[in-house]
């Protein structure tokens, strides 16, 4: 299941599930995880970008605290940063 999909059930629900609060708190799981091979990064994922780290740490605490609006506009920010910024996705 992807974040978009994660977003639209908390959105649903009411509420993050205890999974998605773990998910949502490593590089490599969270919403900008989902660009692996789209952007430079460092030890466990860290992105490169200091822009990308500060979005990526306001989706996590949000979904921590299970703020479903806020969460939701910094996947946004997430987004519009790989449509500007990121490059193509690398084989796997």
């Amino acid at each position: 299941m992807n974040w978009n999909r994660r977003l639209a059930r908390a959105e649903k629900c009411g509420r993050f599930t205890d999974d998605d609060i773990t998910l949502a708190s490593k590089w490599l799981t969270c919403a900008v995880g989902e660009h692996r091979g789209e952007y430079d990064q460092g030890i466990g994922g860290t992105p490169n970008s200091d822009a990308l780290i500060r979005i990526g740490m306001r989706f996590a605490l949000a979904v921590r605290h299970q703020d479903s609006a806020s969460a939701a506009g910094a996947y946004a920010a997430i987004e519009r940063w790989f449509r500007r910024y990121g490059k193509p996705k690398e084989e796997r």
